[in-house]
């Protein structure tokens, strides 16, 4: 879970706080669960998971609601937990994929996907 974080958003320490918020949230609403089989159980965590990668990106931050409720502790991530994340999802490679396919783009496509970056990172 944590690497598939990291590799939609290339950051270690989000992608800890939003495998975190995933488990999270699926313990809080683990009666909302209908499946039986451990197919159906990783098809509704990935759910769970989409829905909050896909606030992150709106978003651009965390959403901490179920990991701020009582009875949920959260360990903080240490600096081996972030060296691991970032080669088990190998950010470095992906990162200069980024780059190369930034640099591939046409100068105003690239300033324009630059930009929109840069705002999302800094709400």
């Amino acid at each position: 879970m944590v690497v598939y974080f990291a590799r939609h958003t290339l950051d270690p320490e989000a992608a800890l706080d939003l495998a975190g918020e995933t488990f999270a949230l699926a313990l809080e609403k683990r009666a909302q669960f209908r499946g039986g089989t451990p197919r159906e159980e990783r098809g509704w965590l990935s759910a769970i998971a989409h829905s909050r990668l896909v606030l992150f990106w709106r978003r651009g931050e965390v959403e901490r609601a179920a990991l701020q409720r009582p009875g949920v502790e959260v360990p903080d991530g240490s600096t081996a937990d972030v060296e691991w994340v970032e080669r088990a999802a190998d950010l470095p490679s992906l990162r200069a994929t980024v780059r190369t396919a930034l640099g591939d783009l046409p100068q105003d496509q690239a300033y324009r996907v630059q930009r929109q970056a840069l705002r999302r990172a800094w709400r």
